[in-house]
């Protein structure tokens, strides 16, 4: 019904018709028509007698993203053919290039290197961790990057799933070998993506001072870095 429908343009088609080449009784199409019409999938207008359906690609535009984004997660198995248009036309209109930084809990790494990016990048790129399973931020994060005159992330990692579709992400830099494995199922969701394997520094047993320790060494690999591949982008970009 969808199909014919879609096939059928601006115009639309009668119910009768729709009926006829679906081989549907008429109380059966109108129905479902109705359902559409409902859902937000189908416009219905008069002409004379006749009530006109056609669709509405508004709506059926947010429910193939809903689809893709949300209920898939992003899965390459239920990605459509051609599906990288909608991701360029939103990376067309954000302001600046998205910088993703990705891992399994985003709770070390992931608002780490975001600190730290938006800190030495200033207003070349909007940066925002995301993560396969968020878990919330360490506490010693933010006392990790205050130390060094950086100010932490306001918000948590977020779900890769729930920016899925929604974000024109340029760079994914993907942080732990367990984000970078499982992201291979995960239909291509940026333009670029590069691997920076991190060990996670939190050791369970460990003292605050030992943790803290710990995250000031990733902190430290994280910046070195973040400036070389910003130094690299400069270069690359300068005539």
């Amino acid at each position: 019904m969808l199909r014919l429908l879609v096939r059928s343009g601006e115009a639309g088609l009668p119910a009768g018709v729709i009926a006829d080449a679906l081989e549907l009784s008429a109380s059966t199409a109108t129905f479902h028509l109705g359902r559409l019409v409902g859902a937000g999938l189908v416009a219905r207008r008069r002409a004379g007698r006749q009530r006109i359906y056609s669709t509405r690609p508004a709506g059926l535009g947010a429910l193939l993203g809903y689809v893709q984004g949300d209920c898939a997660q992003g899965r390459v198995a239920y990605a459509p053919a051609g599906g990288g248009r909608h991701l360029e036309s939103l990376r067309a209109a954000a302001p600046r290039p998205v910088v993703a930084f990705v891992s399994m809990a985003g709770a070390v790494r992931g608002p780490l290197a975001e600190g730290l990016m938006r800190w030495n990048a200033g207003r070349r790129f909007d940066v925002l961790a995301v993560a396969l399973k968020p878990a919330g931020t360490h506490p010693l994060v933010a006392r990790a990057l205050r130390e060094i005159r950086v100010e932490p992330p306001a918000t948590p990692a977020r779900d890769l799933g729930a920016v899925l579709g929604q974000l024109g992400i340029e760079h994914a830099i993907v942080l732990c070998p367990e984000a970078e494995r499982a992201c291979r199922g995960v239909a291509p969701f940026a333009r670029r993506r590069e691997f920076w394997p991190l060990d996670d520094p939190r050791r369970p047993g460990d003292d605050e001072e030992a943790q803290l320790g710990a995250l000031r060494m990733v902190r430290d690999a994280l910046d070195e870095r973040i400036r070389a591949w910003l130094r690299d982008r400069i270069q690359a970009t300068t005539p």
